[in-house]
C-alpha cells in the first residue's frame, strides 16, 4: 500500500505480502500527515515500513505501532528524506522483526529529484522522531550483515531522534579480517538512491550514526549470535548525545565497543563492559565534553582510549 500526499488516513489490521515496500508513505506533491498505521504484519522483498523516497513535501504527525515484520529483504523501518521536504513528528513503536536485512535505516540525503518543472529542491530536514520497543533479528543480504544506521549530511544533520527499548540481534558472522572498517571508507553518497546497504559494511554491527544533532539512546541492547568483531556503536560528527542504559556483546579481539569520533557534548550512563572487553570507549576526531556516569567498565582492559588530539574534555566516574 502506498499512501501519497494524503491526510487523515488510518490503516489497521492488515496483512501485506509485497514484492516492493510493504507499507510506504510518499509526499511527492503535498504533505502526508495525520496518519496512523496499527496492528499489521508485513513480508517484503524490499522494506517493511518506509517513508519516502518521494519527499518534496513532507511527513508530519504520523504514528505507526504494533507491526510484525517477517522476512524483509531490506530494512524493517526505513525513513528517508532525499528529495527536499521535512519529516517532523513521527512515532514508531512496538515492532517485532525476524529475518530482516537491517532493523533501522534513517537517511537524510540530497538526491533532489524533480517531480515537476520547478528547480530541484534544497536539502530537506528530518527531526523529532521517536522509535521504541523494537526487537529485531537481522540476517542481512546473502548472509552479510551490514548494520542499522542514522545518517545526515555535513551541515545538514538529522535532528532530535530518540531510540528507546531497542534490541538488535545479528545472526550472521562478520570475520575478524573484515572488521577494520575506517570511518573514511564510509562515503557520504549524498545524491545516491537511499538503500539500507548503500554504505556497504559499516564499522558497527549494532548502530552507525553520522551527522546527527540531538540523539537519545535509551535501553539499547545489541548483540550477535555467532561472531562479529566490529564495534557495537559508532557515532561520527554527532552533537548532544545522550546514552542511558547500553548493553552490547564483544569479543576480546574486537574493535572498541563504543567509538565516538567528532562527538561534542555527550552524557553516557548505565554502561556495562561485558567480560573480555579490550577497549570499551574509543574517543577520536576531537571529541570533547564527554561524561561517563554510573557505569561499570571494570571488565574492560582499557575503559577509555582517547586518541591523540581527541578527548580534550572527558570524565569517568563510577
Amino acid at each position: 500500500i502506498d499512501i501519497d500526499g494524503s491526510r487523515n488516513v488510518r490503516v489497521s489490521d492488515c496483512r501485506f505480502h509485497a514484492g516492493d515496500d510493504a507499507i510506504c508513505l510518499k509526499a511527492g506533491y503535498r504533505d502526508c500527515e495525520n496518519i496512523t498505521v496499527t496492528n499489521c504484519s508485513v513480508t517484503s522483498l524490499a522494506n517493511g515500513v518506509k517513508f519516502g523516497t518521494a519527499s518534496n513535501a513532507g511527513f508530519r504527525n504520523i504514528a505507526v505501532t504494533n507491526i510484525v515484520c517477517d522476512g524483509i529483504q531490506a530494512a524493517g523501518i526505513a525513513l528517508e528524506i532525499v528529495d527536499g521536504g521535512t519529516m517532523d513528528g513521527v512515532v514508531l513503536s512496538n515492532f517485532t522483526m525476524r529475518e530482516v536485512g537491517a532493523a533501522l535505516f534513517l537517511r537524510l540525503g540530497n538526491r533532489a529529484k524533480r517531480w515537476t518543472d520547478i528547480p530541484p529542491p534544497p536539502v530537506g530536514r528530518m527531526r523529532n522522531i521517536s522509535i521504541s520497543h523494537v526487537v529485531a533479528s537481522v540476517h542481512g543480504p546473502d548472509g552479510r550483515p551490514l548494520g542499522s544506521s542514522i545518517t545526515g549530511l555535513p551541515g545538514h544533520p538529522v535532528e532530535n531522534v530518540t531510540l528507546s527499548d531497542v534490541r538488535i540481534i545479528t545472526q550472521r558472522p562478520h570475520p575478524r579480517a573484515e572488521c577494520g572498517i575506517a570511518l573514511a571508507d564510509v562515503g557520504e553518497h549524498a545524491a545516491d538512491y537511499p538503500e539500507y546497504g548503500m554504505f556497504g559494511p559499516l564499522p558497527a554491527y549494532g548502530l552507525f550514526v553520522r551527522h546527527v544533532t540531538g540523539l537519545t539512546l535509551r535501553d539499547l541492547d545489541v548483540t550477535f549470535a555467532t561472531e562479529d568483531y566490529r564495534s557495537a556503536l559508532v557515532c561520527d560528527d554527532v552533537a548532544e548525545l545522550n546514552v542511558a542504559g547500553f548493553r552490547a556483546r564483544t569479543l576480546p579481539e574486537s574493535q572498541a565497543v563504543v567509538r565516538l569520533n567528532g562527538v561534542h557534548g555527550a552524557l553516557l550512563a548505565g554502561l556495562v563492559a561485558p567480560p573480555g572487553t579490550g577497549v570499551f570507549l574509543d574517543l577520536g576526531g576531537g571529541s570533547d565534553r564527554i561524561a561517563v556516569r554510573a557505569s561499570d567498565l571494570g571488565a574492560a582492559r582499557q575503559p577509555v582510549a582517547p586518541a591523540d588530539g581527541a578527548g580534550r574534555s572527558w570524565s569517568l566516574e563510577p
